[in-house]
């Protein structure tokens, strides 16, 4: 029977130095776990920018001015945290966007999710390929 060894110091030091890389404490979706969730689950479900401003109306309430979530917040976000925190969800969201650009679908202002058939499409053989290989 095998003893299964502690986790090392360095190992440690790294996971936490991805876990605080991935949260940046000055972005207004990652301040708040629950604004960070609901926002990383309507990224990766196609929701525009739009829709998603709309689903933190509540959230967005309870903040003061400087705190709260913007189209510009959602956006930056979107770019510089999101694939970090949510690898594979990230991948599809970026199908989502470029097939939705393609078609001329506003996924910024719109008011309809950014899911075109091709988009799905390419999504479903990315994921199937995943399957495949792994």
């Amino acid at each position: 029977m095998q003893r299964s060894r502690p986790p090392t110091l360095a190992a440690t030091r790294q996971t936490h130095q991805l876990d605080s890389a991935a949260l940046e404490p000055r972005c207004r979706v990652c301040r708040n776990d629950q604004v960070r969730t609901k926002v990383n689950d309507l990224l990766a479900c196609g929701a525009s920018y739009a829709m998603i401003l709309r689903a933190l109306e509540d959230d967005n309430a309870g903040l003061g001015k400087q705190d709260r979530v913007t189209i510009d917040s959602i956006r930056n976000h979107s770019a510089r945290h999101f694939p970090v925190q949510n690898v594979a969800r990230a991948t599809y969201r970026a199908i989502l966007e470029r097939r939705a650009t393609e078609n001329g679908v506003d996924f910024v202002e719109g008011v309809a999710t950014a899911i075109t058939p091709m988009a799905l499409y390419e999504s479903v053989m990315v994921k199937g390929y995943e399957n495949f290989v792994g």
